[in-house]
């Protein structure tokens, strides 16, 4: 997590900071889920990994954003998808303990 571009995007408003991680998490967890139907299905994610990327870019999550471009770029596959998903953890994680 890119703390310098989260504290600039939010001018270190933590109130702020708590109320854009809460919808970037709901977001970000409903392009897994979109991800993670589309692997079942056997269809692409390309739709929801290049969304997901661009959440996390703008947001700082540059881990994630980078997993998410890697996958838009790939086929479907499990250990993409868990990896996407531990990232999403960590940045959950963090976003809890900022705010505690």
């Amino acid at each position: 997590m890119d703390l310098d571009h989260l504290d600039g995007f939010t001018a270190g408003d933590r109130q702020l900071e708590g109320e854009l991680a809460a919808l970037f998490l709901s977001t970000a967890e409903v392009y897994v889920g979109r991800m993670s139907q589309a692997l079942t299905a056997g269809e692409s994610w390309t739709g929801p990994a290049h969304a997901l990327k661009g959440a996390s870019a703008n947001l700082g999550a540059r881990r994630l954003a980078v997993l998410a471009r890697l996958a838009e770029q790939s086929e479907p596959d499990a250990t993409t998808l868990d990896e996407v998903r531990r990232a999403l953890n960590e940045v959950r994680e963090l976003f809890e303990a900022r705010q505690s």
